[in-house]
């Protein structure tokens, strides 16, 4: 008998939980909502073109939607700067940025389909004025603290996604961009 009354009680509690699981399921179900996550990549890539006095940053993204719905993100907004200073912080207008899939221009909306991952790669340019040191975005990329943060915002229908990318931009890397007009990739967010 006494097996009998615990083999009752798992029963008893196992309809306990499942009874919410299901209930919750249905209303999953039910409900449809986008559920969007921005990765960063592990690195941001600067470069400058000294002939048309053009700074580029690059840096690789994944998009991934696990929810039910799609969302669409209509507008990019970036800025790059010292972290924890919005003094020291440049915004880029909105014709500076663009994303890119398998080095194709996404147009200006980009759809995010339910139950989808996608890597892109956001690119940031500027061009720089002459001479180059009075230039605002070079003085913030050559300040006297290492550290920068590029950060990009997707801004979506029904919400925003900041994606921030922390490096350090230092004298060597300074020397690589702007006195070599090498491309360089900077580890970011801690990686070494």
């Amino acid at each position: 008998m006494k097996l009998q009354n615990v083999g009752i009680a798992i029963g008893v509690i196992g309809a306990c939980f499942s009874i919410p699981k299901s209930a919750y399921e249905a209303w999953q179900t039910m409900v449809t909502r986008s559920k969007v996550q921005v990765y960063p990549g592990p690195q941001v890539t600067v470069a400058y073109q000294p002939k048309g006095h053009l700074l580029t940053c690059s840096c690789p993204i994944v998009v991934l939607n696990s929810g039910n719905a799609g969302e669409i993100i209509h507008t990019l907004r970036a800025h790059l700067g010292v972290p924890g200073d919005p003094s020291k912080a440049h915004e880029f207008d909105a014709n500076d940025i663009a994303l890119k899939e398998s080095d194709k221009e996404i147009p200006e909306v980009l759809l995010v389909d339910q139950g989808t991952s996608r890597t892109l790669v956001c690119e940031v340019k500027a061009t720089l004025s002459e001479p180059l040191q009075a230039d605002d975005i070079h003085k913030l990329l050559t300040a006297d603290e290492t550290s920068r943060e590029l950060v990009m915002e997707l801004v979506g229908s029904k919400k925003s996604y900041q994606v921030p990318f922390h490096f350090d931009f230092s004298t060597a890397a300074e020397k690589i961009v702007f006195d070599k007009a090498k491309d360089i990739q900077l580890l970011t967010n801690g990686l070494r």
